[in-house]
């Protein structure tokens, strides 16, 4: 595993001077073990480069029409929390139940609106994570 300065300089490198967006995408030979090599952070820090708004949007709606030609992994952000972690200071959405069920119903429909698209349907998925806040949160039933 490398050490947490070498992901800062390989996401740098990756993001700034090769001007590539690499560093977002899984390493898909093997996405268990070798999944995003130059993650550093877990949100875009002094060296990310965030992309906002429309242009997240219109990369997402680009690449969404790409078929994939290897086996994918898939990330789902659950973005509720039961409690605070000491250690973060990302607690931004207390979990209530009203919300979670929304928020659930709003990602089956998401699912739905993409399931034709080439990214999504061109090679199998065998990892699925569901990360954010506290995923288990949810209602079974979804």
């Amino acid at each position: 595993m490398p050490s947490f300065e070498t992901g800062v300089r390989l996401l740098k490198n990756i993001l700034i001077k090769k001007r590539s967006y690499s560093a977002f995408f899984a390493d898909e030979t093997d996405a268990l073990h070798k999944a995003f090599p130059a993650k550093a952070t877990v949100h875009a820090g002094p060296f990310g480069i965030p992309m906002l708004w429309n242009s997240a949007r219109n990369f997402l709606e680009k690449k969404s029409f790409e078929p994939r030609q290897t086996e994918g992994i898939a990330y789902v952000h659950i973005p509720f929390y039961e409690s605070r972690c000491l250690f973060c200071m990302f607690y931004q959405n207390p979990y209530s139940s009203e919300a979670a069920d929304a928020y659930a119903n709003t990602l089956i429909k998401e699912f739905e609106l993409w399931n034709q698209r080439a990214a999504q349907n061109s090679a199998p998925i065998k990892a699925l994570y569901f990360g954010g806040g506290t995923p288990t949160a949810l209602e079974p039933t979804y």
